[in-house]
């Protein structure tokens, strides 16, 4: 039986080992870790019934439930960091809805998750482009595993801003994305169709929020 399942376990990293990524390798391997756990308490069980004589095996089993409190700290630890490290994003839902539920036109928002989520128009999910790739009207996704959402690839945006497909743009600088951001941002101070209609606080910085105006006005 834990044979099995360690190859379970190994499965995950092996796997990103293989198309040479660490993405997200802690939430992956989440799922082969209980795999893990089936194998490593099957094993102890089996160590345990073979002591002799029944004191030994009850100080053992005793042993054990005390190290389990240790990897039960640290994933407490870690569950409350992960819990806590996402900036409140209640002021940005509030301020951003009403903005995008009054348009209609494709978007670009760092983010979009929450955006679709508490929006009105976020289950019409060809509107929504994001920093990492550019949705099209046909619902075609534009680069996405190339070279959109490169740091020094902002031209990338800019034929799409200069023809005016986004109808909002809204931006959080920070992180990998900051070059990304700037410059995107300096295409939009470019461009007189986008103005700022709002700046958002988001964490420790801002999403900042461009509107295209309409041709009649």
């Amino acid at each position: 039986m834990p044979l099995p399942m360690l190859i379970a376990l190994l499965a995950v990293p092996l796997e990103q080992a293989r198309i040479h990524t660490l993405a997200s390798l802690d939430k992956h391997v989440a799922v082969s870790a209980w795999f893990a756990a089936i194998a490593a308490g099957y094993s102890i069980n089996h160590v345990i019934d073979l002591l002799r004589p029944r004191m030994i095996r009850i100080l053992a089993t005793a042993g054990c439930a005390i190290a389990m409190s240790i990897p039960v700290d640290i994933g407490l630890q870690q569950a409350q960091q992960l819990f806590a490290s996402w900036p409140n994003a209640a002021s940005f839902v509030t301020w951003f809805r009403p903005i995008a539920n009054a348009d209609t036109g494709p978007m670009l928002v760092e983010t979009p998750t929450l955006a679709e989520y508490y929006t009105a128009v976020g289950a019409r999910w060809k509107l929504w482009s994001s920093t990492f790739n550019i949705t099209l009207p046909s619902g075609h996704v534009v680069d996405e595993h190339g070279r959109v959402g490169f740091p020094d690839n902002a031209s990338e945006f800019a034929r799409y801003i200069k023809d005016g497909y986004f109808s909002i743009v809204a931006l959080h600088h920070h992180g990998f994305d900051n070059q990304l951001d700037h410059g995107i941002t300096r295409i939009l101070e470019r461009n007189p169709s986008y103005r700022i209609v709002a700046i958002i606080p988001y964490g420790d910085s801002n999403y900042t929020v461009w509107k295209r105006e309409k041709a009649d006005q």
